[in-house]
């Protein structure tokens, strides 16, 4: 499913599209300590599909490929017949009608031999098999499917996430807050810049008008802070290209509003407030309703 993992353990393999392996269902039947989760596998199941990344692959790729599966002993390869589906369309139209859009493979699927049905796969690991069926456009009900192996993961995540907000949002009000202020940079990055220098703001207006550009005395604390969030290992995942612009900007336009009526603030309590609710709301609500 990650195309770039592909190429870079089969250099001579090509991509062919996605296609479905009718009669079997996903699962996650064996611990990895490389991915500290349970991993894919196949399951025999009438009526149910599996969807996935068709490649086509040389012999000697094909033997680099068993050697990096564990093949015969953790992985064994059989063979399957798949249909290769045309990019515009998904399970859910296929039917007689369209039988012309699907061409049969007989292709090599790789199962695991000691399966163990009681793991769970963490977010980590599903995280490129999620990207890769929303990039190939797999049916949405597959896609929801796909996020529901993930939930028990997700819920222990959130909690953690809460548990965080929490901390910050007392060490804020009692001004506790553990910035270095001798090492502690400006934030810039994803078209948010937060600093303390005019200057500085003038000319990223100039040569960089896309971005949004806070000035507040307490750039410190507000960079500390946002770095927290934003680099916690049980929020980064969530983050991606898309969604950091979103998040910063909501964060940048919230702090520039509570600027513009709050003239004369005292400590940096109320400013940094302001960020953390925001943030919270939408990783804790907004990123909830994605994941």
């Amino acid at each position: 499913m990650d195309y770039s993992q592909m190429i870079s353990r089969c250099p001579d393999s090509k991509l062919m599209g996605k296609a479905i392996l009718q009669d079997h269902k996903i699962a996650f039947t064996r611990f990895s300590s490389k991915w500290d989760s349970a991993v894919a596998d196949i399951l025999v199941s009438p009526g149910d599909s599996v969807w996935g990344i068709l490649y086509e692959v040389s012999e000697d790729d094909l033997r680099k490929l068993d050697k990096y599966e564990g093949h015969p002993y953790i992985y064994i390869r059989k063979k399957h017949i798949v249909l290769k589906v045309a990019s515009e369309y998904n399970i859910e139209q296929l039917n007689s009608s369209t039988r012309n859009e699907f061409t049969s493979f007989e292709t090599e699927v790789y199962e695991v031999v000691k399966k163990d049905l009681s793991l769970k796969p963490k977010l980590n690991y599903l995280r490129p098999i999620l990207d890769a069926a929303f990039y190939y456009n797999f049916p949405n009900t597959y896609q929801r499917l796909l996020y529901k192996f993930g939930n028990i993961d997700y819920e222990e995540k959130l909690s953690k996430i809460i548990d965080l907000f929490l901390d910050l949002d007392i060490a804020i009000r009692n001004e506790k807050l553990k910035v270095n202020y001798k090492t502690q940079q400006e934030w810039a990055g994803a078209n948010l810049v937060i600093t303390e220098s005019l200057e500085r703001k003038e000319d990223l207006n100039k040569n960089y008008p896309q971005d949004l550009v806070i000035v507040s005395k307490y750039s410190r604390e507000l960079s500390y802070l946002l770095e927290r969030i934003y680099n916690d290992e049980n929020i980064i995942w969530q983050i991606d290209s898309t969604n950091k612009y979103y998040l910063l900007s909501e964060i940048g336009n919230d702090i520039l509003h509570y600027q513009s009526k709050n003239k004369d603030s005292k400590t940096y309590k109320e400013i940094c407030l302001t960020m953390l609710h925001t943030a919270y709301r939408i990783i804790t609500s907004e990123f909830y309703e994605t994941y």
